[in-house]
């Protein structure tokens, strides 16, 4: 009944111009300075940083986080207004994933701060999932995160879902090597699409972000389908319990209502057809993928 989708939009419509090459290269070598001389691992100041309010956690500057040729119309501090979406607890969600990063901040010195949340009920953390560790271990980070825990969906299905988005921002990255860098296919491991070299197999940056939020995206949209599926099968539920004890009603007259409504919810185990379930399932996915814009959903459908 559920599946994964991979919602592309404007943010992969790469045109290959210089600024993005260029940005690319960038990040490349960023990566490789890091990883050589372990800059991010040296502490800025003596000052040890235990907890942080949950404002300066979060990030500064969404320069790197979308790709160089995104056009897309954004808010005031530099997102793309689709990272805004009309889902359940979106905006929750959207906090916990930008307190994703790809690796700790210099100013926390080489640990991970506790957050305070101005929240009674509700904990955050800071999570770290590096763009530079295998496809698996993005996948197990990915489904482990706080991302839609209230869904409480179970760790197999958050894992096929993170597996299969990883698997396809592995191909697209392939391809933008190969379009971009002039990477020989041939280089490409015909099961990974790696090139065992870390100068390309790392994501970059907007390709990391890009793989988190569609992630929240599709965990999103199961939770709101699920969530509105279930309310529309209740909903008729109580019509059909409410029609056979007023047909019960009519039968009986000298009965008393509460012997009637228990001989109502006796009969009534669940007769709802799958057949039924299913057509209202589809009905509540078109009506969610309609409110998000996303007519083409069905093409997208694994």
């Amino acid at each position: 009944m559920f599946g994964y989708m991979m919602f592309k939009g404007q943010r992969d419509s790469h045109k290959t111009p210089d600024e993005f090459q260029r940005r690319a290269r960038q990040d490349i070598e960023t990566h490789l300075k890091r990883l050589r001389n372990n800059d991010h691992m040296h502490p800025v100041d003596e000052m040890d940083i235990d907890s942080i309010d949950t404002k300066p956690a979060l990030p500064q500057d969404f320069t790197d986080y979308y790709s160089p040729d995104l056009e897309a119309e954004k808010f005031s501090n530099g997102r793309p207004t689709f990272t805004k979406r009309p889902l359940k607890n979106w905006e929750l969600n959207d906090l916990r994933s930008l307190l994703i990063y790809s690796e700790p901040k210099p100013e926390w010195n080489n640990k991970i701060p506790e957050i305070l949340s101005p929240y009674p009920n509700i904990q955050f953390r800071i999570q770290i999932i590096p763009n530079y560790c295998s496809d698996n271990q993005i996948t197990e980070l990915l489904a482990h995160s706080d991302i839609y825990k209230e869904s409480k969906f179970d760790l197999d299905y958050k894992i096929k879902t993170a597996k299969f988005i990883v698997e396809r921002a592995r191909l697209r990255h392939k391809q933008i090597l190969i379009d971009s860098f002039g990477v020989d296919p041939l280089a490409f491991n015909s099961e990974t699409n790696l090139v065992n070299d870390i100068r390309y197999d790392c994501y970059f940056k907007f390709e990391w972000r890009n793989i988190i939020e569609n992630y929240m995206l599709n965990i999103g949209i199961e939770y709101q389908c699920r969530s509105e599926f279930k309310l529309r099968i209740n909903k008729l539920k109580k019509l059909t319990q409410e029609k056979k004890f007023n047909g019960l009603s009519d039968k009986n007259p000298k009965s008393s209502k509460m012997d009637l409504y228990k001989n109502v919810l006796l009969q009534n185990k669940s007769t709802i057809s799958e057949e039924e379930k299913m057509s209202i399932w589809k009905d509540v996915q078109n009506e969610v993928y309609r409110k998000l814009d996303m007519d083409d959903w069905n093409s997208s459908v694994r």
